[in-house]
């Protein structure tokens, strides 16, 4: 079962290392910068090319022997083909210091595991947004990697808004797949909430903060309250207004809808298997 682990001590790596810079990377060194990691004042980053140009304040590094020489923790962000030349390389130059974090979409944990063997791997996703601060990690580690290396990883990441470390690797692709839909499906529920508002005499310019606030205010209550939404829904519903409207959502099948919204989205990431 998932679960989110309480602030760990933040403690940083001696050196952190990129390869490949895509979306990826650029949120992870992103988000670290705005949470002023020291380590990456001397991050390193190599990569034969680049979806997303990094930072001129990085040090390229011409070879991945330099870069592993280096650095202790090394995100990985590559196109899957990319990795998939790049992991001969990186089988040479690993040692039993380095710790592989490869951001995003990517090959699965085991085809990693089968050029770099019994080697310190993470596979991580990170959802940044501007502010640093709101944005959230999830993260799965093989065994491999120890309980002082883990503290440090989760450390770099102490002040976001929520980690969570799996315990499967199955579990990457349903994380991926609520990241990829929830704030689309919540700012649709926020725009036909305005429309209705409007319809009924408030202009939407007024209808948008306001509903902004009040998800943000129920947002906050569902994260640091610690009650299930069901528990929070049934104490809204002690008001005959709340009652009223959640009965139109009811009837339209809501709860099954959205269900299937989310099981449709993590498809899209990890299509079902074949029964043929």
């Amino acid at each position: 079962m998932s679960r989110a682990l309480p602030p760990a001590p933040r403690r940083e790596p001696k050196a952190i290392g990129f390869v490949g810079w895509g979306a990826g990377n650029d949120a992870v060194f992103r988000v670290l910068t705005e949470l002023g990691a020291q380590a990456c004042a001397e991050a390193r980053v190599y990569s034969t090319d680049y979806d997303i140009a990094p930072p001129q304040k990085l040090h390229r590094l011409p070879t991945l022997e330099a870069l592993f020489g280096e650095c202790d923790l090394i995100f990985v962000d590559t196109p899957p083909d990319e990795l998939e030349q790049l992991l001969p390389s990186m089988r040479l130059a690993i040692s039993d210091r380095n710790v592989i974090a490869v951001v995003g979409p990517s090959l699965p944990m085991q085809a990693v595991k089968s050029h770099l063997q019994e080697r310190k791997l993470i596979r991580c996703l990170i959802t940044a947004v501007p502010g640093g601060g709101r944005a959230t990690l999830a993260y799965y580690a093989t065994p491999f990697v120890s309980s002082e290396e883990l503290a440090a990883f989760r450390g770099l990441f102490v002040h976001l808004e929520h980690v969570l470390e799996l315990q499967r690797e199955e579990q990457f692709e349903v994380v991926r797949g609520l990241a990829g839909i929830a704030p689309a499906v919540l700012y649709t529920v926020a725009d036909a909430m305005a429309d209705g508002a409007l319809m009924m005499g408030l202009p939407r310019a007024d209808a948008l903060p306001f509903l902004a606030a009040i998800l943000l205010s129920a947002a906050r209550t569902m994260r640091e309250g610690g009650e299930h939404p069901a528990v929070l829904r049934e104490k809204e519903l002690e008001a005959e207004v709340a009652a009223a409207g959640l009965m139109e959502l009811e009837s339209a099948g809501m709860r099954g809808l959205l269900m299937r919204v989310v099981k449709m989205a993590i498809r899209r990431i990890a299509p079902a298997p074949s029964s043929e």
